[in-house]
């Protein structure tokens, strides 16, 4: 009789290994406390960790179910619960830590951008200063603090025509060409620094 009623668990077991539905799982599972099939009954209590607590507890076969087996059904969804809640925090770590990364390398950028914007004023400011002062213009702009948007100009506006004044171009280039380059960079620059506010 032992050998039967194993070989009938054996075949049970067999044929659960493809059932996910809540009614087959049930239906077996009272099968295998009917007939002391402890095999069977863990195996149909493991399946039902997937399915919603509130689809088993609302089932109609599920006040024939043993409590003990209620109870381990509750365990495992716990289980089953606090498993995703665990994977979620990590999940959740893990992204904020990219954030914060991403924060700094923000941060960084936009440090390195005024800097940038510091240096290109700084650039403007040399070169229009040595255009005024090849134009022999410097005694009108001391005491006139100029932006860095001013100095580009001045920039802009040494044309080869402007450096022959005083014979300048047999020493020194027109400096308008560097005034796309700077302007260019100057913006760019401005436009990071404004966009990570």
């Amino acid at each position: 009789m032992t050998v039967l009623t194993q070989k009938c668990e054996d075949y049970l077991l067999w044929g659960m290994e493809k059932k996910n539905e809540i009614s087959s799982i049930m239906e077996t599972l009272i099968v295998a406390q009917n007939f002391s099939f402890e095999r069977l009954k863990t195996d149909c209590i493991k399946k039902t960790q997937n399915l919603s607590t509130e689809d088993i507890k609302s089932h109609e076969l599920y006040d024939q179910i043993e409590p003990l087996s209620q109870r381990r059904m509750v365990e495992l969804q716990m289980d089953n619960m606090e498993k995703k809640l665990s994977e979620a925090k990590a999940e959740l770590e893990k992204s904020n830590a990219e954030i914060s990364k991403l924060q700094g390398k923000i941060k960084e950028m936009k440090k390195l951008a005024s800097e940038g914007l510091e240096f290109v004023g700084s650039i403007a400011t040399y070169l229009g200063n040595h255009i005024r002062h090849a134009m022999q213009m410097n005694s009108r702009f001391q005491d006139f603090a100029m932006t860095t948007e001013q100095h580009l100009k001045t920039i802009q506006n040494d044309t080869n025509s402007r450096a022959t004044f005083n014979g300048r171009d047999k020493v020194c280039l027109s400096l308008n060409g560097t005034y796309s380059p700077l302007v260019n960079l100057h913006y760019k620059l401005l436009a990071i620094t404004k966009e990570f506010k």
